[in-house]
C-alpha cells in the first residue's frame, strides 16, 4: 500500500491547507518545532483514526483535517478519504469516503481491503513509537502472530508440565490434532479460563450444600420406617372412626327427625275431622239443577205476565178515549165500562199471580241456598278427608322407611394430633439420613469437580501468555525472528546483533560495539534509532504494510546516520513509502543528501 498524497488542514501546528505528494522515499528536515511529525501524526491518524498526544486542532481554527490518498501496487486500486474533527461538545469526527459522508467502520473494512492488513497490525506498524512503548506481551503477541509453521496437539501436550489424564482430555476435547497456531492456543485459553470459573461455581455451590448437610445421623431408617407405617396406620383407623362416628350421630339425628315427623304426621291427622263422603253430592247437585230450573220458570211466567199487564194497560188507555179502535177517524159512542172492569179485574188477576210468583221464587231462592250450603259443605268434608287420606298414605311410607339407629363406635385411645407430631419427628429423622446420603453423593461430586478444576486452573496457568507452553512455543520460533533480524542487520553493521529472550512475554536485546546485548531503553539515542529500524524493518516483513516511519533520525552520530541511510536507501524497493525525519543540522542534511535520499524542507 503506497500514500500518494497527503493534505492537512488546521492539523496541529499547521494553520491553514498544507498538500504534500509523497514519493516512495523521503526525508522531513527542520528545526524543531517546524512540523516534521505533525506530518508523521496526520498519516498515522488518516490511516488508523489513533489521535496522536495533545490537541489536533490548530489552536486558531474550530476544526482539522487529514486527507489521503492511498493505492494498492499490485491491483492499482485507488482510495481518496478524510478525517475531519470538529471541536464541539462532544467532540464530532466526519468521515468522507471519495467525497461522500460514511462511517468509521466501512472507512476501516476500505483500508484493509487496499492494505490487505487488519487495522490493529496497521496502528501499530506504521508508528514507530507505537513499537518502542509495545510491552514484552503486546510485542510477543504481534510476533507470534506470524510463527511461519502449525503445531500437533501431542507436541502441544509434550509442553504441559506435570500433566493429569484429566488435562490430557480437556486438550485433545478442544484442540484440534493439527494446524495448531498461537490463536488456537489463545481461542482454547479463554474456553479453559471461563470453564474454570463455572466450574469453581460449581464447586463453591457444592461446598454450600455440603455445609447444610449433617455428616452424620444416628438412626435406624429401617425402624423408623415400621414405626412412622403404623402410625400412619393408626391414624387411617381413627379416620375411619371419624367416619364411623359421624354415621352414629348422622343415624341419631335421622331418628330424632324421622320421630318428630311420625308425632306431627299423627297430631294431624288426628286433628282433621272429616268423615268419609256417602255420595249425596249427586243429589244435592240434582237438586240445585231442579231448583234452578224452577226459578228460571218462574221468572219467565212473570215476564210474561208483565207483558200482559202492560198490554191490558194499553188497552184501558184506548178505551179511555173517544175514539173507534178500528179507524181514529170515527168517533165512537159505545159505553166501555164494562170491558174496562173486565180488563181491571185480569190485570189484577195477574198482579196476585206475579206476588204468588215472586213469593214461590223467594221460597226456591231460600232452598236453593240451603242445597248448596250442605253440597260446599260435603264437599269441604270430601277435601279434608282426602287430605287426611294423604296424611295416612305419609305415615304409612314413613313408617315403612323407619330409619336405623347404628352402633355407637367404641372411643379412640389415642389423639391423632399427637400422632401426627410423633410422625413428623420420624420424617425429620428420616430427612437427616436422606441429608446424610446427599452429603456424601455430594462430596463425590465435590471431589470429582475439585480434580476437574485444579486441572482447569492449572491448563490456565500453563497456557497462559506468560506460561510454560506460550513461552515454550516462543522460544521454540524466537531464532526465526532473529534470523531475520540480524539477516538484515549483518550486512550494515555486523557488530549489531539481535538477540529474542522470554520475559514475561518477548524481550528483544542488541549488542552494542562493546558485544554486551542490551535491551532497548538501555542503549544509546543512536542505537535505539538503529534497534527500531531493524524490529520495524522485521515487522513490515511479517505484516507486509511495506510502510516505514521513522522519526528523530538527529539523535544518530554521522557514521551511523550515514550506514542507516545507505541501509534504507539500498532496500527502499522493499517498501511503497519510506518517511524519515530529522532536524536540519548541516551535518545530518549533508549526511542525508548524500545518500541521494529526496528530502523535504520545512523552514521556520
Amino acid at each position: 500500500m503506497r500514500i500518494n498524497k497527503l493534505v492537512i488542514e488546521n492539523f496541529k501546528g499547521y494553520e491553514g491547507i498544507k498538500e504534500l505528494d509523497l514519493p516512495q522515499i523521503i526525508c522531513l528536515l527542520g528545526a524543531n518545532g517546524a512540523g516534521k511529525t505533525s506530518i508523521i501524526d496526520a498519516i498515522n491518524y488518516g490511516l488508523t483514526g489513533n489521535e496522536p498526544a495533545g490537541e489536533i486542532i490548530n489552536t486558531n481554527a474550530s476544526y482539522a483535517k487529514v486527507y489521503l490518498e492511498i493505492e494498492n501496487t499490485t491491483s492499482k486500486e485507488v482510495l481518496h478519504f478524510s478525517r475531519e474533527v470538529k471541536n464541539s461538545t462532544p467532540r464530532k469526527t466526519t468521515i468522507k469516503i471519495e467525497g461522500k459522508t460514511n462511517t468509521a467502520k466501512v472507512l476501516t473494512q476500505m483500508i484493509e481491503n487496499i492494505s490487505g492488513i487488519p487495522m490493529d497490525k496497521l496502528k501499530i506498524t506504521t508508528s514507530s513509537e507505537v513499537i518502542s512503548n509495545l510491552s514484552p506481551q503486546e510485542f510477543s503477541s504481534l510476533i507470534l502472530s506470524y510463527i511461519p509453521e502449525k503445531l500437533k496437539r501431542n507436541d502441544v501436550i509434550s509442553l504441559v508440565p506435570a500433566l493429569t489424564p484429566g488435562m490430557k482430555d480437556t486438550i485433545e476435547s478442544f484442540l484440534p490434532e493439527s494446524d495448531i497456531d498461537l490463536d488456537t492456543i489463545e481461542s482454547f485459553y479463554k474456553k479453559v479460563f471461563e470453564d474454570r470459573a463455572m466450574i469453581r461455581k460449581k464447586v463453591d455451590a457444592l461446598k454450600l450444600i455440603i455445609d447444610e448437610l449433617p455428616s452424620n445421623a444416628p438412626f435406624d431408617s429401617n425402624e423408623l420406617l415400621l414405626k412412622r407405617d403404623e402410625f400412619k396406620r393408626t391414624i387411617l383407623l381413627g379416620e375411619e372412626y371419624e367416619k364411623n362416628i359421624n354415621a352414629y350421630q348422622k343415624s341419631l339425628i335421622q331418628a330424632q327427625k324421622y320421630n318428630e315427623q311420625v308425632s306431627a304426621l299423627e297430631k294431624e291427622i288426628e286433628g282433621i275431622k272429616a268423615v268419609r263422603p256417602n255420595g249425596a253430592d249427586k243429589d244435592l247437585k240434582n237438586k240445585i239443577n231442579e231448583l234452578n230450573n224452577l226459578i228460571n220458570n218462574n221468572g219467565v211466567i212473570i215476564s210474561t205476565q208483565m207483558n200482559s199487564i202492560s198490554e191490558f194497560k194499553n188497552t184501558l188507555d184506548l178505551l179511555s178515549k173517544p175514539v173507534c179502535p178500528i179507524s181514529p177517524l170515527i168517533v165512537c159512542h159505545e159505553d166501555k165500562t164494562s170491558a174496562k172492569n173486565e180488563i181491571e179485574e185480569s190485570i189484577k188477576a195477574l198482579e196476585n199471580s206475579i206476588q204468588l210468583i215472586e213469593k214461590n221464587t223467594l221460597k226456591l231462592r231460600s232452598d236453593l241456598e240451603n242445597v248448596t250450603k250442605t253440597l260446599d259443605e260435603y264437599n269441604a268434608n270430601a277435601i279434608e278427608y282426602q287430605r287426611k287420606l294423604d296424611k295416612m298414605s305419609i305415615l304409612k311410607q314413613l313408617k315403612n322407611n323407619q330409619p336405623v339407629i347404628l352402633e355407637k363406635p367404641a372411643e379412640l385411645t389415642y389423639k391423632k394430633e399427637e400422632l401426627k407430631v410423633k410422625i413428623e419427628d420420624i420424617e425429620s429423622k428420616l430427612k437427616m439420613i436422606k441429608d446424610c446420603e446427599q452429603r456424601s453423593t455430594k462430596e463425590k461430586q465435590l471431589k470429582i469437580y475439585s480434580e476437574m478444576y485444579n486441572d482447569y486452573n492449572n491448563l490456565v496457568k500453563v497456557f497462559d501468555k506468560k506460561g510454560e507452553v506460550r513461552t515454550a512455543i516462543v522460544s521454540k520460533y524466537l531464532g526465526f525472528f532473529e534470523d531475520i533480524c540480524n539477516k538484515r542487520s549483518c550486512k550494515y553493521r555486523p557488530n549489531n546483533k539481535f538477540i529474542f529472550e522470554t520475559n514475561k512475554g518477548v524481550v528483544v536485546k542488541m549488542s552494542n560495539d562493546k558485544g554486551l546485548y542490551l535491551p532497548y531503553q538501555s542503549l544509546s539515542n543512536g542505537e535505539k534509532a538503529y534497534f527500531l529500524f531493524i524490529i520495524m524493518d522485521m515487522i513490515n516483513q511479517l505484516v507486509g504494510t511495506k510502510i516505514m516511519v521513522l522519526d528523530e533520525l538527529s539523535v544518530m552520530d554521522k557514521e551511523a546516520l550515514m550506514s542507516l541511510a545507505k541501509t534504507i536507501n539500498d532496500f527502499k524497493n522493499d517498501y511503497d513509502n519510506v518517511i524519515l525525519a530529522a532536524i536540519d543540522y548541516s551535518e545530518i542534511k549533508d549526511t542525508i543528501l548524500s545518500t541521494g535520499i529526496p528530502n523535504l524542507y520545512f523552514g521556520k
